[in-house]
């Protein structure tokens, strides 16, 4: 368990509620946010014709993410950040994380997320 999933336990019950209620679980708010970042750096890698319009795509993500999450009183750029340490440590260190989020509940919290009320996002 990275530093950043042990912080994310300590978080306030009703926090971590919102969480679990939003993303399914702790677990899959956390690899939610490390998949994006994922994509995100691998679309910037591979560069294939038309990644640009799939940044946009996965900015749009990140920018809900974040304004949900200051919305529930948690720093969403800097819980964003975290993750993305996260991930680039992996990285750097030619690890694949065990990440345990199926691509239909990975995909449910995108759409959840983009149909979040700007008010809150």
């Amino acid at each position: 368990m990275t530093e950043v999933q042990n912080k994310l336990e300590q978080i306030e019950e009703a926090k971590r509620n919102a969480l679990n209620q939003s993303f399914g679980s702790l677990t899959y708010f956390y690899e939610t946010i490390y998949l994006v970042i994922k994509n995100e750096h691998m679309t910037q890698q591979a560069a294939q014709p038309g990644f640009e319009r799939k940044l946009e795509a996965i900015a749009y993500y990140k920018s809900k993410i974040e304004n949900y999450l200051d919305h529930i009183g948690l720093d969403g750029k800097e819980w964003i950040a975290d993750i993305a340490s996260d991930y680039f440590e992996d990285y750097v260190h030619y690890r694949e994380a065990s990440l345990t989020i199926p691509d239909e509940v990975f995909y449910a919290n995108l759409k959840r997320l983009s149909n979040i009320d700007s008010t809150c996002a």
